[in-house]
């Protein structure tokens, strides 16, 4: 059985500053095969968790999860906080 192609991983960093750039407005952050995964990254933007760096203060974030044809899509938009 063939293996899937591996995806390109998503740039935290730059998407935090993306979305600073662009407060209030939903963004795309990446598609994760398993729902698992999915969940815990849009728990870590919206707690500012260690795992995924760059999405601090806690609560500066607001992520939410859709199901879509390739997995499970992580979306996020900066609602305001002090950067550290």
């Amino acid at each position: 059985m063939a293996r899937r192609a591996r995806r390109p991983m998503a740039n935290h960093q730059q998407i935090a500053a993306n979305l600073r750039a662009n407060p209030g407005q939903w963004s795309d952050v990446h598609t994760y095969r398993t729902r698992y995964t999915a969940v815990g990254i849009a728990r870590c933007i919206r707690t500012g968790g260690r795992e995924v760096a760059g999405y601090k203060p806690a609560g500066a974030f607001e992520s939410e999860i859709r199901n879509v044809d390739e997995g499970t899509l992580v979306r996020a938009r900066y609602v305001g906080g002090e950067a550290r």
